[in-house]
This record gives structure tokens, sequence and C-alpha cells, in this order.
């Protein structure tokens, strides 16, 4: 995979977006770009929008070590192009929790992600990971105390990172620091899952040439007395547009595992994926979607049904995964916007 030594504006300075590109014309004339919504426009307008941002290229970071396994094992050739051409910055001075896909400029694919996204799937990650010290067999049925304990201590991790100086005293003084390896190999393999869910989903709309289109956000909430499922008829073509990049993203990730490990994901992997959609969660209310984004309620009953679809007839237990995923959302989602377990509803459930 090309490394991204240089900035991706450096390469561009004040270039404008090619739409008279030969890639441009070949899905225009197909109809699946339009002249009047695809973003047309100058570099200048994606850099001065960072202007007071630093912005690195992840040369060092976990998400180029997943486009580059991908890339190698791959045997879709306008995947691996695109993923050879694909910059993934890192944003360091941002106060939101995002993840953005820019135009493709000269066949360079642009993806940001910001620190505090990528710091909360890691703490997010932790959680998991502390449970599962006991569920693995690394700690025994009489230290569930010490396994309790962690798992608040990385809970509140999430709005204090000072709490890793606890975590680390926790392991220290209960002499399990044999355990935190153990600990960190579990965390980072849920991360690489959620992390890569999250650039898979921005990098399948460059994958499907999803246009961009600059229009005020209209916020609604679902109704009361409606069911789901008539919300999924409803989706726009933008929304849908997002489901698609979600199924992107779940094949992605996938493949991701199977090519890295050489074998289908562990419990812990498979969750990472809903790792990535509880932070959703936790940004906005899960029942809000816009003429850009379908609620977060929607997307996640279909990454339910991805897993159902893919391990029915494996030795995986659904109801298992089901059952931790109940325990994720119960654990670290604060329920200020609602009093149910909004998570484990279906597609025929009345809101």
């Amino acid at each position: 995979m090309k490394e991204a030594k240089q900035r991706f504006f450096d390469l561009h300075p004040g270039e404008s977006v090619n739409t008279q590109s030969e890639e441009f014309e070949k899905y225009r004339s197909k109809g699946l770009i339009r002249q009047d919504d695809y973003y047309i426009g100058s570099i200048d307008d994606i850099s001065n929008s960072y202007e007071m941002m630093e912005l690195n290229f992840s040369n060092n970071f976990i998400c180029d070590y997943i486009l580059e396994i991908i890339e190698k094992d791959v045997d879709n050739d306008e995947l691996r192009s695109l993923l050879n051409n694909c910059y993934v910055g890192f944003v360091t001075e941002c106060e939101d929790e995002k993840a953005s896909a820019y135009p493709v400029l000269d066949n360079d694919y642009l993806v940001t992600i910001t620190s505090r996204l990528y710091y909360s799937l890691l703490n997010y990650g932790d959680v998991l990971a502390a449970k599962l010290l006991y569920d693995y067999g690394y700690v025994n049925e009489n230290e569930t105390e010490f396994v309790n304990i962690l798992e608040e201590l990385c809970v509140n991790k999430i709005d204090d990172i000072e709490v890793q100086l606890l975590i680390d005293l926790h392991f220290e003084s209960n002499e399990k620091k044999d355990l935190v390896p153990v600990f960190d190999r579990i965390s980072n393999e849920i991360f690489e899952v959620s992390l890569g869910f999250v650039i898979g989903h921005e990098i399948g709309h460059h994958y499907y040439y999803h246009s961009g289109k600059n229009i005020e956000v209209v916020r609604n909430k679902m109704d009361i007395g409606k069911s789901i499922k008539e919300y999924i008829d409803e989706l726009s073509a933008a929304n849908w547009d997002e489901m698609l990049a979600d199924g992107f993203a779940f094949k992605f990730v996938m493949q991701f595992v199977k090519s890295d490990y050489k074998s289908e994901p562990k419990l812990h992997q498979i969750l990472g994926i809903f790792i990535a959609l509880l932070y959703l969660s936790k940004c906005n209310d899960p029942f809000i979607f816009t003429n850009k984004h379908p609620a977060t309620i929607i997307r996640l009953i279909s990454a339910r049904c991805e897993i159902l679809n893919r391990y029915r007839s494996s030795s995986y237990n659904i109801r298992k995964i089901l059952n931790y995923i109940d325990w994720l959302f119960r654990k670290i989602h604060k329920t200020s916007n609602t009093d149910t377990d909004w998570w484990n509803f279906t597609i025929d459930q009345i809101i």
C-alpha cells in the first residue's frame, strides 16, 4: 500500500475537482452521479474547514494497517486500487466525534477520523475486554469483584482519561499485572474491528461513488405509534446510501479479520461492530433521523441482521451475541433519551 508520507493537501495545492474526468463521465453517463449534486469545488474548500486543526496522516496508526492487510488479500481489483490510493487523515484538534469521506481528487481518496472518535472506540472496547477476562476464563469465579471493579473503572475512563492510572493500579494492587497483555490483546482486537467498521463505512461511500450535496440537515424524530419497518420503507435515497455503506463496512472488516487472523472472527471481534454503533447512539438520540442519515436504531437492526445471516448455520451461538449486545448497551449507554432497551427492538417494534 502506498504510504501517506506527505499531506494530501500538499499533493494537491489549490487544485479543483475534475468533474470532466473519464471516471466522472463514466459514472454520470450511467446515471450514478448527477452534475447538480456532485461535490464540485476546490480542495481549498476542504482545507479551509480544517484551518484550525492539525491533520496528520496515519502512517503509524492501525487504520493504515487495516487497509494494507485487506489490499493484499482482496480479489477485487477496483477495491484494491481504491485502497492503494486512500489516505486516512487523523484530525487531532477537533471536539467532534466523526469520520468523513471527501471528494475524489485525481484518483486520490481522502477519509478523515477525529481523535475523539478514535479514543472513544478504544475506551468502549476496554469495557468489553474487562468482562471477557472472566468470560474467557482468565479470571476464576472467586475473583469476580476484581472484574466488576475493572469494568466500572473502564466505564469511568470513557469520560475521564485520568482513570487509566487507577486501572493500572487496580491490576498491580491485585497482583494481576500478568493479565495486562491479555487484556490489551482482547481490547486491541475489538478496537481493530470497531475502527475498521468506521473507516470501511467511509470507504464504502467512495467505492459506491456516493455523491455529496451541500444541503441543510433536517432532523426528525420517530413518532409514537409507528413501526420501525414503516420508517425503513420510507428511507430516502441518501439514507439508503448510508445503509449501503454500513453493509460494505461489515464485509470490509470481516475481510480484515479473515485475512489477518486466518480464521473466522472471535466473539469479541464480532462485537467490535456494535462498539462502533454504540458510539453513534451515545452521540445522538437513537430515534432521530435526518434527510442524510437514518436513525441509529435502524442501522443497529441492520447490523444484527448481517450477523444473523452470516452465522445462522455456524457454531456461533447467536443468542450469546445478542446477550452481549444487550450487556454492552446497558453498561455504557446513558439512557437520558429513552428509558427503554431500544437496542433490542425489531423491525416490527412500535416506537
